[in-house]
């Protein structure tokens, strides 16, 4: 599996917040989701849980597990299909414990898409074949993710890391053949390059749509509208996945019901942390059970109020 060539990235360089006496919220790189969302987070916690929180950068999901896992007060994002790996010691996981790693809440949906130049002749995913492909940082989910989609319909693209600003301006400039990118639609990144060039978005085929969601029960399809870009005049499908918030499972029950609170009791998540934050609600547990949920959470489900009729 891709991920093991990144298991060098597994243990963030920073002070995890647990030394300093708080919860640490490990996020991820800097230009991706997954930092700004950790950063929204934590102070929202701060201001309305009472629990002392700081956001951590880090190397992505790997790297928020293998912190969880050792850190009792710690909370990580993770893509779910990274988290499935370490429930079931699969892929990057094989030979790994990863017994402690609990669900708290699902965080926001990735979607999917593929930006390519103009005048390319990559007109669907079949065609990314010896192309080169920008996947975002090494290790990310986005490169996981591609790896998945290419290893199944039997791609064999040229990988291509770096922030995805950088792979933005390679793509404008012909250096890479096309970009991969995943992130709550519309994606920042995609809209950029599309304002300041010539730049196609697409999405996968039926075919290439069925056959993923078949193989891998975490991908979901999901609908581009027409018009989310510039000069995109049909919507496209392509596939999506959750990314989880976890937590070890020896975090104090009252500690994860704080958050839980926190978060499902806010009125308005994504004024308040982060526009993704509007899909963290608990009626979208069903879709994502991969690892046992925390106690703390479980609590909450059992003693929140009943909800009007």
């Amino acid at each position: 599996m891709v991920m093991a060539a990144f298991l060098s990235m597994a243990a963030p360089e920073q002070a995890s917040a647990q030394d300093a006496g708080g919860l640490s919220f490990y996020g991820g790189a800097a230009g991706g989701a997954f930092l700004p969302y950790a950063q929204g987070m934590a102070a929202f916690l701060n201001r309305e849980s009472g629990l002392r929180t700081r956001a951590i950068e880090s190397g992505g999901s790997i790297a928020n597990l293998t912190a969880v896992q050792r850190e009792a007060n710690a909370i990580g994002l993770a893509f779910l299909p990274t988290v499935q790996e370490a429930a079931t010691s699969t892929g990057f996981a094989q030979g790994r414990n990863y017994a402690n790693i609990r669900a708290l809440l699902p965080a926001f949906r990735s979607t999917y898409q593929i930006a390519v130049r103009g005048d390319s002749d990559i007109n669907r995913v079949l065609d990314l074949d010896r192309k080169r492909v920008g996947v975002g940082p090494a290790g990310g989910t986005d490169e996981l993710l591609f790896a998945v989609a290419a290893k199944d319909l039997f791609l064999k693209p040229q990988f291509v890391n770096g922030s995805i600003a950088d792979l933005g301006d390679s793509l404008l400039s012909g250096g890479i053949d096309a970009l991969w990118v995943g992130a709550r639609s519309p994606i920042p990144a995609i809209a950029d390059v599309t304002q300041k060039g010539d730049v196609r978005v697409i999405g996968l085929s039926a075919w290439d749509l069925a056959g993923l969601i078949e193989r891998y029960p975490y991908l979901t399809p999901a609908i581009v509208p027409a018009n989310t870009y510039r000069g995109q005049k049909r919507a496209f499908a392509t596939v999506a996945s959750w990314n989880l918030l976890v937590v070890n499972k020896d975090m104090p029950e009252e500690t994860a019901l704080a958050i839980v609170k926190a978060i499902l009791d806010a009125p308005d998540l994504a004024k308040e942390v982060h526009p993704f934050a509007s899909e963290t609600r608990a009626e979208f547990l069903n879709d994502i059970r991969v690892v046992d949920y925390h106690p703390g959470l479980l609590r909450y489900l059992r003693e929140r109020p009943a909800k009007p009729r």
